[in-house]
């Protein structure tokens, strides 16, 4: 998790960064299973934080990608 984070910091692209974030919020899902394994609260709180990542990650790439194309269209 802290790897992840530590190399989003340093990344210069918007995109890499939110890559590199992934990989730190893999380790978050982990607790979430290994605190409770395979119990209804462990797996439960895994799921929510999939959902609440993948919808905020979706989000900010979505951002990226028209922040970008605004960008390459106006610089024409």
């Amino acid at each position: 998790m802290t790897w992840g984070n530590l190399a989003a910091i340093r990344q210069k692209s918007i995109s890499r960064m939110l890559a590199y974030s992934s990989i730190g919020h893999a380790g978050y899902i982990l607790i979430g299973l290994s605190i409770a394994p395979f119990t209804a609260i462990g797996i439960a709180a895994a799921l929510f934080h999939i959902l609440n990542h993948a919808v905020m990650k979706a989000a900010a790439f979505i951002a990226v990608a028209g922040n970008s194309r605004n960008t390459i269209c106006h610089s024409h």
